[in-house]
């Protein structure tokens, strides 16, 4: 056996040397260039000159984003890499914008890039329970531990219920991905999410259960009307119009970085914000822009022993000084006036026979009264001649009045205001007697409680209104429950076409209820009155309802999204 080495060809030898070198410098100029190749492979595509080349930080996230002739998208899997580019800031692709759902605000400082902020209104999520659990708010760290499990009873969060909590999560709808990304980015871990039933099982619950926590959209929300009602988290919630919606903690925004928005030409951005606009995305922050607040109270009387303790006060808004900026800060504020204005005739102190004087109008105007109920049994205390000062008074300072007119037509007539471009309507009715004041062909009066006239009213006014509300002066005085007839009419008020019933006279607050999926209220109590004997009689209610359109089949309407009464005790 020959072992002796055997030479080596020398044309092998001199291949392997160029290979290795040629091999060697290609590295080399890998590293040297990496920051550049990280992010501008893109432009070596042979794509038009016109495009924009747009990152984004998850593709399958976006992959709802339609490429069309002005964009073109490309992943880059982990925006953070970016920092890769702090040691060559020119390196970055000059006609770009990165869109990303978690932006690295310190990157984007370094960059010294423009970052736009956009809102999706179904990204937001509301923590929602039944409407027989008395829980109104939820702090951040308890919705945390529920949704860990750390938490399983709502006794553990303030409600007298000793039953575990059954959670329910929209993962089951078509934007599971959008859900999961909004809780868990600021909430907690995907590892975390383990306990929880799909909300589409929600529905099939029996309608005494009432021991459920959801996450709902807004859109979810109102589907689920007289089924669910949301809470504030820390006391806050944009759908109730408390607090910065921008603060709001279950949202998801969309991020814009825009590293060098002087390179990009004109209309690339504005491109690019209507192609995220076309799916639902805004930098208007303007998703609750649209809801409406109105504010409904119960029996005001500013005659007797409430004008008594205004005068000697010196303060015509007395009633009012403790509510009237809450009052004033809803788009539209309502309530009874059990008082007729009237500037003759001697100052009322006592009896049954009541007359406001005109200075007390104040109160009123201080908190932002746009409408007013004049369908009660007292509002001919002052004669016809009272009537008309009232009507004429009202006009005067801006304040609209329902439920009663000059003659009959007027009287069951609906009143309105333009709120947000909906026309927000209002009808009124008295079942309470003296039946003399009631309006005639011929003379002033208020709107009687008659079953024909209520439906023909009703019906006609639903024709040319957005949302309507009907109001009912009737009961028992003192009890806390609603009559039969009470009943009959608030249901057969929204059979015919009304969204909501609000009402009053029994001097203490009576039942509520949801009908066909509209709220009843049937005695929010007195607001402003003197009966100090019992405590009934000195508390009340303040409903605050917010209503959002939504777009039914057929048309759009107006739903409550939320109806909040909170107790009002007047001093």
């Amino acid at each position: 056996m020959n072992n002796q080495p055997q030479s080596k060809n020398p044309l092998l030898t001199t291949l392997g040397w160029i290979i290795f070198l040629t091999a060697s410098l290609l590295a080399g100029l890998f590293f040297w260039y990496s920051p550049q190749l990280l992010y501008e492979p893109q432009t070596r595509l042979e794509e038009p000159a016109n495009k924009i080349i747009v990152f984004v930080d998850d593709l399958d996230y976006w992959q709802t984003i339609k490429k069309d002739s002005q964009i073109f998208s490309t992943q880059t899997n982990d925006i953070y890499r970016l920092r890769a580019l702090r040691a060559d800031q020119s390196s970055f692709a000059r006609q770009s914008i990165i869109i990303t759902t978690s932006p690295p605000a310190d990157v984007a400082a370094e960059l010294q890039a423009e970052i736009i902020e956009l809102d999706n209104c179904q990204n937001y999520l509301f923590p929602a329970v039944s409407l027989q659990n008395n829980l109104q708010n939820i702090s951040l760290e308890d919705l945390k531990a529920v949704l860990k499990g750390e938490i399983n009873t709502w006794q553990e969060l303030g409600w007298n219920n000793n039953q575990p909590i059954d959670l329910y999560l929209p993962f089951d709808y078509p934007n599971r991905k959008l859900v999961y990304q909004t809780m868990t980015h600021n909430l907690i871990s995907q590892d975390d999410l383990t306990h929880y039933q799909p909300l589409e099982d929600l529905y099939l619950v029996p309608a005494e259960t009432n021991n459920y926590l959801a996450l709902v959209s807004q859109e979810q929300l109102l589907q689920a009307q007289g089924k669910l009602r949301h809470l504030t988290i820390d006391n806050h919630s944009p759908l109730k119009k408390q607090g910065n919606p921008n603060d709001y903690l279950l949202q998801k925004k969309l991020n814009l970085i825009v590293p060098h928005p002087e390179s990009l030409k004109q209309g690339d951005l504005e491109s690019v914000l209507q192609e995220l606009q076309a799916i639902g995305y805004s930098n208007q922050n303007d998703c609750f822009s649209d809801l409406i607040t109105i504010i409904g109270v119960g029996d005001i009387m500013l005659s007797r022993h409430v004008g008594t303790m205004i005068r000697q006060a010196g303060d015509n808004s007395l009633p009012f000084r403790k509510t009237a900026e809450f009052l004033a800060s809803a788009d539209l504020t309502f309530g009874n006036l059990e008082s007729p204005f009237n500037n003759t005739g001697a100052i009322i102190t006592e009896g049954m026979r009541f007359k406001a004087e005109p200075e007390t109008i104040e109160g009123l105007l201080l908190s932002g009264f746009d409408m007013l109920s004049l369908a009660n049994n007292h509002f001919g205390d002052q004669g016809r001649a009272g009537m008309a000062y009232t009507f004429d008074y009202l006009n005067q300072h801006e304040i609209k009045y329902f439920g009663a007119g000059h003659d009959r037509q007027e009287a069951y007539s609906p009143k309105g205001r333009l709120v947000k471009n909906k026309q927000i309507c209002f009808l009124g009715y008295n079942e309470i007697s003296p039946d003399v004041y009631q309006a005639s062909d011929t003379q002033a009066g208020h709107a009687w409680m008659h079953e024909p006239d209520v439906r023909a009213s009703i019906e006609q006014t639903k024709k040319g209104c957005d949302y309507l509300i009907a109001s009912f002066h009737w009961g028992i005085e003192y009890t806390p429950y609603p009559t039969t007839n009470q009943k009959k009419f608030a249901r057969l008020a929204i059979d015919s076409g009304a969204d909501m019933v609000i009402s009053h006279h029994p001097h203490v607050v009576q039942a509520v209820e949801f009908y066909q999926g509209k709220f009843i209220a049937y005695s929010l109590g007195n607001f402003v009155f003197d009966q100090m004997w019992s405590t009934e009689t000195q508390q009340g209610l303040i409903a605050k309802l917010v209503l959002s359109p939504i777009e039914d089949y057929d048309c759009h309407k107006n739903y409550p999204v939320e109806t909040n009464c909170d107790s009002s005790l007047q001093d």
